[in-house]
């Protein structure tokens, strides 16, 4: 995981919303057991996995579409 400007700009958008927030290495074995998973980046913004290695996952989930539409209210970025 890369530092950077828009990592530091979700992170303060998930504390806004009371989402808890770790950076950190997983285990596999904790993905996939995850309700939600999202990724980070400056050319996309915020978006959800819909699956990890073949298991579903809650996408969008709520905490992800929440971090989404903060998101995209702050930098001004239609979501679609």
């Amino acid at each position: 995981m890369l530092p950077g400007i828009t990592l530091e700009l979700v992170r303060g958008l998930a504390a806004e919303l009371g989402c808890a927030w770790e950076r950190r290495l997983f285990h596999w074995s904790e993905l996939a057991s995850a309700h939600e998973i999202l990724l980070v980046g400056s050319g996309f913004g915020v978006t959800g996995v819909s699956s990890l290695d073949g298991f579903r996952l809650n996408w969008p989930g709520p905490i992800t579409r929440a971090i989404e539409i903060a998101f995209a209210k702050r930098v001004a970025m239609p979501i679609q």
